[in-house]
């Protein structure tokens, strides 16, 4: 039974974790019946020689007036004009002198240019109050002596003046999500290597989308405003598509959000490799295990053990490759990213070669084993779907395993689990249907919201205020009476955390396991030029009384971790522990 119920849980893969998340960033979501503007899609025309230091901070200066115009001016943000086009005007003579004075002149001059705002005399205010959670910030732009002072009170009378509104043409907010849509955003896809000046739009685009819409800002770590400036050379010097996917990749990476990966990026796949080790494996103490087999060949089985221990692949060690690729993994937490290292989406396991070669330890001896890659798809996820998504097991125990669940399980199982002991909940995996509210208004009894939301404001970008998340659970006779286990691990992302979190607010209820991915929330969508897809998380989720959750994961009430004995043993030891909970 614990064997039959261990291989439900390898099944469980990378690929069911993120499925739901990329078909949402790659599907359109602009919602505005308006054209986007036709030109500059061949190319912006702009080219850069080698720049100073001061150069640099011009165009970092250059990158926070244009992003606080795009979200602020009205004439933009009704779409009468084109701040892409608008960027490529002032760069060449901004470019053109070493004078501070002269380049905040010219900066200001090209201000005017768009017009001096109709007087918003009702235009609202960000309030600092119990539901605030960041306002808004406008990096340097207001800081005294950063601009001369003309130009910082025209700044200031924009702001005062913006248009109000919660659609705008370059942004709006989904009404039933709440996430951020960013709208008539041009891809420039006709080449995968834009020019010069396309790759620093993209640079700017992607910056002040994060600065005035990330509702997770907070948890970045370091100065945002300092990227800005340390990104721009490696941009505009990117010599090739490649350098510039990467460039894109080291950047949205700096969110440490699991979300925040790229799309569409030929060149960086193919540094991936095509080809797939054909081994599963996961990071335990420290050291990377093999776990399971993707398509479950004889051989393989007779050759590499469960619970062996990879410790070169290709003369390289493990420790050097994790160290080389960990930067290119986007990841909100430290478990999350080891997840990924060596999964499907990840570096360690792939690669072009045909064969390779591994160097195992398992409990008796170290030994090179050269294999054969297979050819990597989006399906290598280990057995295929075929088991039922929950099951009584001994001692009258009820087992719900959410990733193969059916819409019509449910009143199936509230027949089948009304006179058992206890349920666990294995939530190691992407639930394949939504479980709130159903399943929790018939496992809780007492109403309540068990989040808060974080929420960002087209109408004033850079402000996020929190609400009260949905309220699950409602008294009733059918109400289950039994106890609830919930069992967590790194694999519990997006809305399997989600789901976990309305569960722990069962009373009574375990949660049980190891520390989650922190990564909640729906996604929005980003297109850089070149035709890049990215996206952030785009709305945040705390627990009930403002816990973060993102980046830390949610508490356990009692920590169980796999072992490399219990995987050797081919044992589930986060689900014998549930059983015991239960059973006393």
């Amino acid at each position: 039974m614990i064997k039959y119920l261990f291989l439900l849980l390898l099944t469980c893969s990378i690929t069911n974790l993120k499925a739901q998340s990329i078909n949402e960033i790659t599907q359109d979501k602009s919602h505005s019946d308006r054209p986007p503007f036709d030109s500059l899609k061949s190319g912006s025309g702009i080219s850069f020689g080698k720049l100073n230091n001061l150069q640099i901070y011009h165009l970092s200066k250059l990158g926070m007036v244009w992003g606080f115009l795009k979200y602020y001016h009205p004439a933009v943000t009704n779409g009468s004009i084109n701040i892409d086009t608008e960027l490529f005007k002032v760069i060449p003579s901004l470019l053109a002198t070493d004078v501070e004075y002269v380049a905040d002149k010219t900066l200001e001059t090209w201000v005017d240019g768009f017009g001096v705002p109709p007087a918003c005399e009702k235009c609202s205010v960000a309030v600092l109050d119990n539901s605030t959670r960041m306002m808004p910030d406008y990096s340097v732009l207001f800081i005294p002596d950063n601009f001369i002072k003309r130009f910082m009170d025209k700044l200031e009378y924009i702001k005062n003046n913006r248009a109000e509104g919660s659609t705008h043409y370059y942004a709006e907010m989904d009404s039933i999500k709440g996430i951020p849509v960013f709208t008539n955003e041009i891809p420039y896809n006709k080449t995968g290597y834009p020019d010069a000046g396309l790759r620093l739009l993209a640079l700017y685009r992607y910056w002040n989308m994060v600065q005035y819409f990330y509702p997770y800002k907070y948890t970045i770590g370091g100065d945002w405003n300092e990227v800005l400036r340390e990104f721009i050379p490696s941009f505009i010097y990117a010599r090739d598509s490649e350098e510039y996917e990467t460039a894109c990749l080291s950047l949205v990476c700096r969110l440490n959000d699991t979300h925040a990966n790229l799309w569409g990026v030929p060149k960086l796949d193919h540094r991936k490799g095509e080809l797939m080790t054909p081994l599963q494996a996961k990071f335990i103490d420290e050291q990377l295990v093999i776990t399971d087999y993707y398509n479950d060949p004889d051989l393989f089985k007779t050759v590499f053990k469960k619970g062996s221990i990879i410790e070169r692949i290709d003369d390289f060690p493990v420790k050097d490759l994790v160290k080389k690729y960990s930067p290119l993994i986007p990841a909100s937490s430290y478990v999350s990213k080891m997840r990924d290292l060596p999964g499907p989406y990840g570096y360690m396991l792939r690669g072009n070669e045909p064969n390779v070669q591994i160097s195992i330890r398992d409990s008796k001896e170290t030994k090179d084993v050269t294999m054969a890659r297979e050819k990597w798809n989006e399906n290598m996820s280990g057995a295929s779907n075929k088991l039922p998504g929950y099951k009584i097991l001994k001692d009258n125990i009820g087992y719900i395993y959410p990733g193969y669940l059916m819409g019509k399980d449910l009143e199936k199982i509230k027949v089948q689990f009304a006179k058992t002991k206890g349920i666990i909940i294995d939530l190691r995996c992407s639930p394949a249907v939504n479980m709130i509210p159903e399943y929790i208004n018939w496992l809780k009894n007492s109403p309540s919201s068990f989040s808060r939301l974080i929420k960002g404001s087209a109408n004033i970008p850079g402000y996020f205020t929190m609400t009260d998340g949905p309220v699950v659970g409602e008294k009733s006779k059918d109400n289950y009476k039994g106890k609830i286990v919930v069992i967590v691990n790194d694999y519990t992302q997006d809305n399997a955390e989600y789901t976990a979190l309305a569960l722990s607010t069962i009373p009574n209820a375990v949660v049980l396991g190891s520390t989650t991915a922190g990564t909640m929330g729906d996604v929005s969508k980003i297109t850089l030029p070149g035709g890049i897809v990215t996206a952030f998380t785009g709305i945040g989720i705390l627990g009930a009384n403002n816990l973060d959750i993102h980046r830390i994961g949610l508490k356990i009430n009692k920590e169980v971790k796999q072992t490399i004995k219990g995987i050797r043993e081919e044992r589930d030891e986060l689900l014998e522990e549930a059983v015991k909970i239960i059973q006393k």
